[in-house]
């Protein structure tokens, strides 16, 4: 696989996703969001240049555990990006002041992972069948939706996790 493949997948899973993230945010308006629906979004989201470079050059595509790893390249650039927009915009916007260095190392570590690691196990759905399903040689999804939901639901579980800590917390809350 091309070092530009390599980039595309990474740049397009940030921009994109933080797209999907976006329309998440402007729709978050009951539990359903955050912990269901968000997740999902994003999901689906992150591995768009995947779906792309499946589209355009299927031959080139190369094996599952390598289209995995570009998978987790994607997912941790789009949680980088997420996570500078928490600590830049979102944290000092809602804290009226900077984000402690704890609350830094957090946001650049953990959520990264999280990210890198549902784009992994989503992305060894991402293959040659699933381009089939899109053009109805197969069922819609066959195949992809074991990855998919065990992506979702790691997603889910960590935003909830996240969720229950900073309730109990006031070194994950926003200071308010």
């Amino acid at each position: 696989m091309p070092s530009w493949a390599w980039l595309f997948v990474a740049v397009s899973g940030a921009v994109l996703g933080v797209g999907g993230a976006f329309i998440q945010e402007t729709l978050r308006a009951d539990v359903f969001m955050p912990f269901i629906a968000g997740p999902m979004i994003e999901e689906a989201m992150k591995p768009v240049g995947l779906y792309v470079l499946l589209a355009r050059r299927p031959a080139s595509f190369g094996s599952r555990s390598r289209v995995a790893v570009m998978g987790a390249l994607a997912g941790m650039a789009f949680g980088l990006v997420e996570s500078v927009v928490y600590v830049l915009i979102y944290y000092s916007a809602l804290a009226g002041a900077p984000a402690p260095p704890d609350y830094v190392a957090f946001r650049f570590t953990v959520p990264v992972a999280m990210h890198a690691a549902a784009t992994f196990i989503f992305s060894m759905g991402i293959t040659p069948r699933l381009r089939a399903s899109v053009t109805g040689q197969v069922p819609f999804l066959s195949g992809s939706w074991r990855w998919f939901v065990p992506a979702v639901a790691l997603h889910s579980l960590y935003n909830v996790a996240v969720a229950v800590i900073e309730s109990f917390s006031d070194a994950f809350s926003f200071g308010g």
